[in-house]
């Protein structure tokens, strides 16, 4: 009994989730506007620095997003948003696109709309 207590939630986090992503990334795609932002400051913060940006909860940004930091039309790096707040994000960068290039503030973030 409490086995399949456990699975059931597990199944419906699982079978909920890509639908509610997918929600969520054809909401962004019929609203551009609503999912971009600019780097405010980076944080060092160790191993890896703190990317701070100049929209959040309000813009339409959720802890756990993909977003593309790009320059001047050319992506520099991915990063995931982390913590939010209504009209700032805080995100670590998971992928930089060329190991000598950097986040700078001024960049644009936004919302990677593809789960590859």
């Amino acid at each position: 009994m409490t086995a399949r207590r456990l699975l059931l939630p597990l199944f419906l986090l699982v079978a909920f989730v890509p639908a509610q992503a997918e929600r969520v990334l054809e909401a962004a795609a019929a609203q551009p506007g609503r999912a971009t932002a600019r780097v405010a400051a980076i944080q060092p913060a160790g191993p890896t620095d703190l990317v701070l940006i100049g929209r959040g909860h309000q813009a339409g940004f959720r802890a756990g997003m993909s977003c593309e930091v790009s320059r001047a039309g050319r992506t520099v790096a991915e990063i995931v948003l982390v913590d939010l707040r209504a009209h700032a994000a805080a995100g670590l960068i998971t992928r930089l696109a060329d190991p000598g290039e950097f986040i700078r503030p001024g960049d644009t973030v936004a919302l990677k709309l593809s789960f590859r």
